[in-house]
């Protein structure tokens, strides 16, 4: 499948600056040797900020029940074998807040789609409508914009295939000889078996062609960006000589010194509820990072 790596952060910058603090011998202040000097003299400082855009992610599928036409009671909604198992189709421009709730997520799609959305206000605090805004931390893409591919109805009876009729291109639907015969075996929807023999049931639709396919399939993975992020640290570090050519560093670390908050992805389906868009947790650039402020000490002793 061709798509965006999960990992494709498209920019980034890193600014770095070191500056030695003026004070100690060789320096504008107290540029004597002496105890003042060995205490506040000799330091360096380094802070280095960076930035960069969101990481991409892939809007997964949540199918729910359906009241097919022609049915008593709603059936269960799965994707067509073959079909891409969790990816949602794009349907309008994910940061879009100008989007309506799509009553026919794809042409003719009707009741075999899904979005989960409603025809209410747009809001960012209400669930199963569109977003009000979007590239905030209540909603940080439009719901509206997304779709489930074509599914089919997951009981096998006449109703599901007649729901998957319009899109099909054959049905096929074959019977063995008697039970016990070589080869013995049924294939179709409603398909039955007897001690004398197997008879299919209703043809079973099929779909070929890339254009006829397509609707069942989900948009390619990682179409859609998550947050960016920034971050500042800052270190503090001196050189304390001990004898001849050896000495202690000492340095003091600040991650995130500013303690801003980074957002990791929202984990979303189509089947919108009041929290899934939302940022709610830390992004981790690797396993047990810390996104709050931290600080470090530590030494080195070079000989």
């Amino acid at each position: 499948e061709w798509g965006q790596s999960g990992y494709d952060i498209r920019n980034r910058a890193v600014i770095d600056v070191d500056y030695d603090l003026p004070f100690g011998v060789g320096r504008q202040f107290v540029n004597h040797p002496g105890l003042l000097d060995r205490v506040i003299g000799g330091w360096k400082t380094d802070m280095e900020w960076w930035g960069q855009t969101g990481q991409p992610f892939t809007v997964g599928i949540s199918r729910t029940s359906t009241l097919l036409p022609g049915a008593t009671s709603a059936v269960g909604m799965s994707n067509a074998n073959g079909g891409l198992a969790n990816s949602a189709i794009k349907v309008g421009n994910p940061y879009s807040n100008k989007l309506t709730a799509p009553a026919a997520d794809l042409p003719g799609g009707g009741l075999l789609t899904q979005s989960g959305m409603t025809a209410g206000t747009p809001s960012n605090t209400a669930a199963d409508v569109c977003a009000a805004q979007t590239k905030t931390r209540d909603r940080w893409v439009n719901p509206c914009a997304f779709a489930d591919p074509l599914g089919v109805g997951s009981a096998n009876n006449a109703i599901s295939a007649a729901a998957l009729a319009p899109y099909e291109t054959g049905t096929f639907s074959y019977a063995s000889g008697p039970v016990g015969a070589d080869n013995s075996f049924c294939s179709g929807l409603g398909c039955t078996t007897s001690s004398t023999g197997a008879t299919a049931g209703t043809p079973v639709p099929y779909v070929n062609g890339y254009a006829n396919v397509a609707p069942f399939f989900g948009s390619p993975k990682n179409d859609v960006s998550g947050p960016g992020n920034w971050r500042l640290n800052a270190s503090l570090f001196k050189d304390f000589r001990t004898f001849h050519e050896q000495y202690l560093e000492f340095r003091a670390d600040s991650f995130n010194v500013l303690n801003h908050p980074t957002f990791a992805n929202p984990s979303m389906n189509t089947v919108i509820g009041a929290s899934t868009v939302q940022l709610t947790q830390p992004m981790s650039e690797q396993n047990y990072t810390i996104d709050a402020r931290t600080f470090q000490l530590s030494g080195k002793y070079v000989f």
